[in-house]
């Protein structure tokens, strides 16, 4: 079995050597496959649009920093701020990153972290250690075993990993990478999934599509939440841990208008939820800033450098 992905040297610069061991019920049936692959899908940046072609990018060049903005050390590529989430004792911390300026990757967790001995499950300061990203998300539901394994489609460098789980009503969003950079999110059933470079199931999405409310029941659970948003120009993508808040409260929250005190997105969705599966880290050249849980145990991570 081969999953060697070829990249052009400037979308991935090196392959990360791993040993995969696939075992039965017993150490003696374990059989190890040595390969050479890719962990992650690295896309190239896409082209700088300006104001005299893209009239949508006036809009996001002009978005304003937040009154909360931490400084950081990486620019306009990078921005930390804090929200609080209306009605409810909760924040929102977020990172706002310009993907004209960054690549984006999906990361599949197993592959990426390069261990002398292997054992079955990986944490998101694990995953940061090993590829030394500017900011990396725990992204994907687990099925719930006791590894952790995608429950959906999961695709790296446009090698399908795991398939597309069409159970009605669970994991209804993917995340969906091209080559040229562009990130989107988009409903499970919609056709494009299959020409996804990068793809990531999961869900609920808390804003559909072109700026669509996506929750329909106030009385859900709260919990700490990891959620991807994008804006409506595409310039900007938003890595947000909650605290513990419902869905339908923090949909709210990153659906009002920015003066609002919200973040007017286009389209937002759950990468994980629980204090075990929501957790963020950013390094800011040097500097370590965590958000959440970073020894979550997690089946696949966004990351960007």
């Amino acid at each position: 079995m081969s999953l060697h992905a070829t990249f052009p040297p400037r979308v991935l610069s090196t392959s990360i050597r791993v040993l995969i061991s696939i075992c039965g019920a017993s150490q003696a049936a374990c059989s190890a496959i040595h390969s050479e692959i890719s962990p992650i899908a690295t896309y190239q940046r896409p082209a700088v649009a300006t104001q005299e072609n893209n009239p949508r990018v006036q809009r996001a060049e002009r978005t304003p920093d937040p009154p909360s903005a931490v400084p950081t050390k990486s620019g306009s590529r990078l921005v930390i701020f804090r929200i609080p989430i209306s009605g409810t004792s909760a924040f929102a911390d977020i990172v706002r990153v310009d993907l004209l300026s960054v690549k984006t990757s999906i990361v599949d967790v197993p592959s990426a972290v390069e261990k002398a001995f292997a054992y079955p499950a990986f944490t998101l300061r694990e995953v940061a250690q090993a590829l030394h990203p500017l900011v990396v998300i725990s992204g994907g539901s687990s099925d719930g075993g006791t590894v952790p394994a995608p429950q959906g489609l999961l695709v790296v460098g446009a090698h399908r990993l795991s398939p597309l789980d069409m159970t009605p009503k669970r994991a209804l969003g993917v995340v969906c990478a091209q080559r040229d950079g562009k990130v989107s999110i988009i409903p499970k059933t919609a056709r494009t999934v299959s020409s996804c470079f990068g793809a990531l199931q999961s869900g609920p999405m808390l804003i559909e599509p072109n700026h669509h409310f996506g929750m329909e029941h106030r009385d859900l659970p709260a919990y700490a939440r990891a959620v991807l948003g994008l804006d409506t120009a595409g310039r900007y993508a938003y890595l947000i841990v909650s605290g513990e808040v419902d869905p339908y409260s923090l949909a709210a929250q990153l659906y009002r208008p920015v003066r609002e005190g919200g973040l007017d997105l286009s389209a937002a969705i759950v990468l994980g939820s629980g204090a075990g599966h929501a957790g963020m880290i950013v390094m800011d050249r040097g500097t370590r800033r965590v958000f959440g849980n970073e020894n979550a145990t997690l089946p696949s991570a966004i990351a960007t450098f």
